[in-house]
């Protein structure tokens, strides 16, 4: 099998599946972010939370690409017997940050919804201002480094960009936008920080978060 891949996705695309019926016993619905992880014919093979449970899903699910791992938000039906249905789905903006020593950044003002660290990622749900066009928004997570914690440990500092790129400002638009933690596996460990610098309309906010 080639080595899996993360896949990072600058679009947010629907796509639907039908549920049938099953005699199973329905546990619960629930939506949530999810990594799917697919085989080398594109096939989900597995859906891991961000508590690390993986589930196979029981119906077929093709993806157009082969060994990725792929973030996105999904509605998901749990069976008592430990097996689950993989419904809806909407691929997440996900991104790894921009190692850059320069000083000029782009933080077009956004709403913030929630910040938080879960699974690989620093995930965030955002309200941004858009219009009746189809411009799009440009996003990105910059990394300031890493410095020494006052209260001991490492803190790594992250800058998220967003360029609202001419686009009006009519409407509230609701996204989800994840920045993976991957690449610091080996330079950060538990008891580490990860602060997060986002400009709202009331001026720039940071969101501490465990490492």
């Amino acid at each position: 099998m080639k080595p899996i891949r993360l896949l990072l996705v600058a679009l947010s695309v629907f796509s639907l599946y039908a549920c049938s019926e099953d005699e199973r016993r329905l546990s619960s619905w629930r939506e949530d972010l999810v990594d799917l992880w697919t085989g080398p014919d594109g096939q989900v093979e597995k859906v891991v939370f961000d508590d690390n449970h993986a589930y196979e899903p029981v119906n077929t699910v093709m993806l157009s690409d082969p060994d990725t791992v792929r973030r996105v938000f999904a509605a998901v039906l749990l069976y008592d017997d430990g097996s689950m249905w993989l419904g809806n789905r909407k691929d997440v903006l996900t991104v790894e940050a921009i190692r850059t020593n320069s000083s000029a950044i782009v933080q077009d003002p956004l709403t913030v919804v929630a910040v938080w660290r879960g699974g690989a990622y620093v995930n965030m749900k955002l309200d941004l201002l858009t219009g009746p066009s189809d411009i799009g928004h440009r996003f990105a997570v910059w990394d300031r480094g890493v410095e020494a914690n006052p209260n001991g440990g490492n803190l790594l500092r992250l800058d998220v960009y967003h360029d609202q790129n001419g686009d009006d400002a009519f409407y509230t638009r609701s996204i989800h936008f994840c920045a993976s933690l991957r690449p610091y596996d080996e330079l950060l460990q538990a008891g580490d920080s990860v602060a997060v610098s986002i400009r709202t309309a009331t001026g720039l906010q940071s969101y501490r978060l465990p490492y």
